[in-house]
């Protein structure tokens, strides 16, 4: 059995890497407890900033192609090999 440790930051840095100008909320559609407690309050917390926000579910990705940035759907179901995956474009937020 594994065990969880909780960590607090004393404080938020929203810089990321700097490779686009976007925030992302990866993995939204997880069924974690811990996961689903926490999304609300990071969602309120960049209450000011949410054109800035993509979410993304397991069966999405975030591309950035020159000027282009979309988000693209992939449809998935479990055991599907990544090689097997066909991408479509879903909406660009």
């Amino acid at each position: 059995m594994s065990s969880r440790t909780t960590t607090t930051a004393k404080e938020i840095i929203w810089d990321g890497m700097g490779l686009v100008d976007k925030a992302f909320i990866p993995h939204a559609d997880i069924p974690d407890p811990i996961y689903i407690e926490r999304l609300p309050k990071f969602m309120e917390q960049y209450a000011d900033h949410m054109d800035d926000l993509i979410v993304l579910n397991d069966n999405e990705a975030y591309v950035v192609d020159g000027d282009s940035q979309r988000k693209i759907s992939v449809p998935y179901k479990p055991g599907t090999h990544i090689a097997d995956i066909k991408l479509t474009e879903g909406s660009n937020k």
